[in-house]
């Protein structure tokens, strides 16, 4: 009992201190850097325990901080075009860009386009969804279409559209060029205002969405899991209330 006693006290004693580090944290790192920080104190216990260590795990119950960073900045055609001036000349870059606002595939499922995934009679790509797993087709204009159509001319059927690698892409498009258009000013933390490659995406959802395209319509191209994910975009269709409320007392 008393060999209980003293480890349960032990514990106590490790969970009060992880809680007071926890807010020490807080005041240096964002709320999802010290979450996982805590978690991985978490890992490094039940690691630990599956090795025999005769010990509970004081990290567990500690409760995360609540996090508000779903991303809700998407780029408007002004930008857009500011966007695909800055990378016109880094053609791997450019194409990506354009596939990306024109399909909404993340960066893992453009890159992985290769020529035999180009319909080109029907202008439309078939795309590998990593994440979500399975497969889903995107389209593209005919400006796009004389575009991959130069660039698939020497290009094997299992070739990639784009050759260079997803590293330099990310780089140059989410470093160089958004953050010298985009982010100036902005913190590192500040998810919601903060132009990074995934706001491609979600760019191509929030147009969709302007343009008054269904929901359902939405979910399908963008490939969502469930309908839940697409109706982050429901506020920026036409029938959302905007034109009843700025003509209510007219």
């Amino acid at each position: 009992k008393q060999y209980y006693l003293l480890v349960f006290c032990l514990e106590l004693g490790a969970k009060v201190q992880i809680e007071v580090e926890q807010k020490k944290l807080l005041t240096k790192f964002a709320p999802a850097t010290v979450n996982l920080t805590i978690g991985m104190i978490s890992t490094i216990y039940n690691h630990h325990i599956k090795r025999g260590g005769k010990i509970s795990n004081p990290a567990k119950g500690i409760t995360h901080y609540k996090l508000d960073n779903k991303r809700e900045r998407y780029l408007n055609t002004n930008e857009i075009n500011k966007l695909l001036d800055f990378v016109k000349h880094d053609i791997d870059c450019y194409i990506f860009v354009l596939l990306s606002l024109s399909t909404g595939g993340r960066l893992s499922s453009i890159m992985n386009i290769s020529k035999k995934d180009i319909d080109f009679e029907n202008n439309s790509i078939q795309l590998k969804d990593f994440k979500n797993e399975g497969t889903y087709y995107g389209f593209f204009s005919d400006d796009i279409k004389d575009l991959l159509l130069q660039i698939t001319k020497k290009l094997k059927v299992n070739d990639k559209i784009i050759q260079s690698n997803m590293d330099r892409v990310r780089y140059y498009v989410g470093k160089q060029a958004m953050n010298k258009l985009f982010n100036e000013g902005l913190k590192t933390t500040d998810r919601k205002n903060r132009v990074v490659v995934h706001s491609l995406r979600h760019t191509f959802a929030s147009h969709l969405a302007l343009k008054g395209t269904s929901i359902i319509t939405i979910k399908n191209l963008m490939h969502h899991k469930n309908i839940e994910m697409t109706l982050r975009y429901s506020h920026l269709m036409p029938d959302a209330g905007k034109n009843i409320v700025l003509g209510l007392y007219k």
